[in-house]
């Protein structure tokens, strides 16, 4: 009977001892969403992976045969011989490698803009805040400029969250896909620093992509008018 009493005693006293927000507490260990982007250091780490992680899986293989295979750089009957051949299919590890490595940095990106505009604390500075969105919408477009270039139509994902409430989604109009590659651009070259740290984009680097970017598009238009005349 004693041993009943006190082990209804001990409950009621540990449920006495609980609170609303007993298990809703930040880990002291780590870091959070809510404790990390406290400092405009916090955000210079959150905008590193972007230099480096974010295009692991398209530098580690699939840079060689789409970059200098097609481009007729290099041949070897051993090593990619289909994309100087132009026998590549949808199946290619390497096409399929750049496809998710792009949308690795587009996806990185945005979750970045949406740290930045959702998670940052009153200790950051509006000047960080910019950079680091400019930083970020840079990276996507570049990533978004390399695909348009590579399979024209592609799939604009701005937010994160909304693709993984509904993942099938169709494939964007070339011209939409600009458009939104020249926003980003826009926004960046308005928004970047003129000087950076070594290795951190600014504003004179980005305005070197812009002129590449423009310098395709007019190529381009310039192609479609001729193919039209033959």
């Amino acid at each position: 009977m004693k041993s009943k009493l006190l082990v209804i005693a001990t409950t009621a006293l540990l449920f006495a001892a609980c609170s609303d927000s007993f298990l809703d507490r930040a880990p002291e260990g780590n870091y959070v969403d809510a404790t990390f982007y406290t400092s405009d250091e916090a955000l210079e780490a959150a905008t590193a992976p972007l230099y480096n992680r974010a295009w692991f899986d398209y530098n580690q293989r699939s840079i060689v045969p789409i970059g200098s295979g097609r481009a007729n750089d290099m041949y070897s009957p051993w090593n990619y011989p289909q994309f100087v051949t132009f026998q590549v299919t949808a199946l290619d590890e390497n096409l399929s490698g750049a496809w998710s490595g792009f949308y690795s940095v587009v996806t990185m990106s945005n979750s970045v803009i949406n740290a930045v505009e959702t998670q940052t604390q009153g200790s950051v500075s509006e000047a960080a805040k910019t950079k680091a969105i400019a930083e970020a919408r840079l990276m996507r477009a570049c990533a978004y400029f390399y695909m348009l270039r590579i399979w024209g139509p592609v799939i604009l994902i701005e937010d994160n969250q909304k693709l993984v409430d509904n993942p099938v989604r169709p494939l964007n109009r070339e011209e939409d896909v600009f458009q939104f590659i020249i926003n980003d651009l826009n926004y960046a070259v308005d928004n970047l620093s003129e000087q950076s740290d070594k290795g951190r984009l600014h504003r004179g680097r980005q305005k070197g992509y812009w002129q590449r970017f423009i310098w395709h598009v007019r190529a381009g238009t310039m192609v479609v008018r001729v193919m039209k005349v033959i």
